[in-house]
């Protein structure tokens, strides 16, 4: 673990419902601070935006403590609410419950053994609007999703899926 940020906030929600992890690496006023993290308020996955922040003491207290808040808050709203994890030879599945009304579904990332930043691939498999949608992400140094799967449910069942 290192120590490289003297402050760390995670007190602001973006539009897209965002947490920021804010960090400041000295206590001067005058320092403008950046943001090293942002928390997925919806699933409470976290996307490093600084790979020294990985290993930063503060910075992974401060994302535990958001992460279990929001946690804490899915559980109460939504019975379905559930996480588990697999463990494998080189590391560990994680699985959490997609809590969006709209996107059912479910989030699986693989933790590597002995490195708590290192999750890719990640993967989401959900329903939205009649479409089971997979999204996959690949490549660690993009934040967005690195390829998409698509499937008409009614097309599905009748096995004429537009993708096949």
């Amino acid at each position: 673990m290192t120590k490289k940020f003297s402050e760390v906030r995670c007190d602001h929600l973006d539009l897209d419902g965002f947490w920021h992890v804010d960090a400041w690496e000295t206590d001067d006023d005058n320092e403008e601070g950046s943001v090293v993290a942002m928390i997925d308020n919806t699933t409470a996955r976290v996307a490093f935006i600084d790979g020294i922040a990985r290993t930063d003491e503060l910075v992974l207290e401060t994302i535990n403590n958001m992460v279990e808040k929001i946690k804490k808050e899915k559980k109460t709203k939504n019975d379905e609410f559930f996480e588990g994890t697999i463990k494998a030879k080189n590391g560990t599945f994680s699985v959490v419950a997609g809590l969006e009304e709209d996107y059912p579904g479910v989030d699986i990332e693989f933790e590597i053994k002995n490195c708590r930043a290192c999750t890719m691939p990640r993967i989401v498999f959900e329903e939205a609007a009649g479409v089971l949608r997979l999204l996959i992400w690949g490549n660690p140094e993009l934040e967005d999703y690195t390829e998409k799967i698509e499937f008409d449910i009614e097309k599905y069942k009748k096995g004429k899926n537009k993708d096949a």
